[in-house]
């Protein structure tokens, strides 16, 4: 089987990699290893590559968060959730309209303790991986909202801003199997964009009323506390996605009517 190697490189950043293909003879492992150190040196000097730890750091957090889980014989008996849901409850941090749902949780803790863990798991591997990232970090994001609206800021309050910086970038499409699958797409259509267009219009109008309904059940403006204040800590993160979406409207708005 005659295989050229040549073919795979395509780009002066792949330049280091002809001594390897100059080898003979060129076999297929060869050709695969060709084809994947390639695409590392291809898409590397690309602007959007130093999310690309960013996405490894926070797929592993998923996946330590999920093995903690694992790992505590506590947590597969719904204990630790009922313990966290009454301490919870005790700080008086949950949001008013979020707290009595901690009963009905609490009375089914094992099972919801078990989807849980297994959704951490397939968030970390998904993100790490770069496969299916958006839905990956769609999810993450409405865990981490629920993890905050029960009164746990921290970390999710972090979490939750580094993914969406994620998200808005489409950072699975680097180094990951989201580039892989994208590659046999078609460039999206006029029909596509518009419908794009109108779901981020949704997006940030849906935003900016949760955000302006979560102001009143600020309990604190003090520096020291904000950070724990789940209803003010919720409402400013949507009113930065509010702010983000207006901003890429105006970037989208800008870049079609240019000219050029």
């Amino acid at each position: 089987m005659q295989i050229d190697l040549h073919r795979e490189l395509t780009s002066e950043a792949e330049k280091p990699l002809l001594p390897l293909v100059r080898q003979q003879p060129a076999t297929p492992a060869r050709a695969m290893v060709v084809a994947g150190l390639g695409r590392v040196l291809r898409e590397l000097p690309e602007q959007a590559a130093y999310l690309v730890p960013l996405r490894v750091f926070i797929g592993m957090g998923w996946l330590r968060a999920a093995a903690e889980k694992y790992v505590d014989p506590n947590r597969h008996d719904g204990g630790a959730l009922r313990d966290f849901l009454l301490q919870q409850a005790d700080t008086g941090l949950p949001l008013p309209f979020y707290e009595p749902g901690f009963a009905t949780i609490a009375a089914v803790a094992a099972p919801v303790g078990l989807v849980v863990m297994m959704t951490e798991t397939m968030i970390g591997c998904a993100i790490l991986l770069g496969a299916w990232t958006k839905p990956a970090l769609l999810v993450a994001i409405g865990l981490n909202l629920n993890f905050m609206l029960a009164g746990q800021t921290n970390p999710s309050v972090f979490y939750i801003l580094v993914e969406l910086v994620l998200l808005s970038a489409g950072a699975g499409a680097l180094l990951g199997v989201d580039g892989l699958l994208r590659r046999s797409r078609q460039q999206a259509s006029p029909e596509r964009r518009v419908r794009d267009h109108r779901r981020l219009q949704a997006v940030v109008g849906i935003a900016l009323i949760i955000a302006t309904a979560m102001l009143p059940f600020a309990r604190t403006s003090a520096p020291a506390e904000v950070i724990h204040d789940p209803a003010l800590v919720t409402s400013l993160l949507l009113l930065l996605l509010v702010a983000a979406g207006a901003g890429l409207r105006l970037a989208r708005s800008a870049g079609s009517s240019d000219p050029a």
